[in-house]
This record gives structure tokens, sequence and C-alpha cells, in this order.
């Protein structure tokens, strides 16, 4: 698996790496302050309209983390403020290319985590 990936914005490449401890936790709670604090609950939505916004969301905060130059590049000082069309190539660079590289990374954790489970459970068998 690749440490880092290459994204092109508006014609200009970015290489993002794996996030770190503090960059993952950042991820997922930037995913909630931009939501409102309704993520979850958005994403038992069934309205195409939700769901875009949850794209938004995902595509947003992974930059604004991962890779704040690109905002800066795109003169952009809040996210929140992007065009519309300027938000369909990014949502466009993480759908297709940062999601999977990024779920294989995941994938990778949930089986280490499960295998952890499975011999805990083993040892809890065991006493």
């Amino acid at each position: 698996m690749n440490k880092e990936i290459i994204v092109s914005i508006q014609g200009k490449n970015y290489t993002v790496s794996y996030p770190k401890v503090g960059q993952q936790i950042r991820l997922e709670s930037r995913r909630f302050e931009l939501s409102g604090g309704f993520y979850s609950d958005m994403g038992s939505s069934m309205a195409v309209e939700t769901f875009n916004a949850l794209e938004l969301m995902d595509a947003i905060s992974f930059f604004e983390v991962m890779c704040p130059s690109m905002f800066r590049d795109m003169k952009v000082a809040n996210p929140m403020l992007l065009d519309s069309l300027d938000a369909l190539e990014i949502v466009g660079e993480y759908r297709n290319k940062i999601r999977p590289w990024y779920n294989e990374w995941l994938k990778k954790f949930k089986e280490t985590y499960d295998s952890y489970i499975k011999l805990e459970d083993k040892l809890e068998d065991t006493k």
C-alpha cells in the first residue's frame, strides 16, 4: 500500500500522505463540525441532496486537514465559500482517488483491530 497519493486540482498536483493519528481524529471531528453535529443522522437519509452534502463534507474535511495548501492556492480563505464548480472537481478527486486509497488503509486497520479482538476473546476464554 502506498503511503502517499497524488491528486490534481485546477491543474496543480498535490501529494497527500496517509494521515497521522492527530490528523485522523481531526478529519472525523471536522466532518461533524461541517454538518453541525448531524453527520451520522445525515448518513441515514436517502435524499440525493443529503448524499451530495456528505460527499462535499468528506472531501472538504479531507483536503482541509491533509492538504490545506490546496485551498490557499485556490485563494479560498474558507472552504465553505468555495465555488460550486470548484467543489465538483475536489469531490471528483476525492471520490475517484482519495477514497479508494484511504479505504484500503482503513480496511487494513480494521483487519488488524479484528484480529486483536479475536485474540482478546481467546485469552478471555482461557481464564
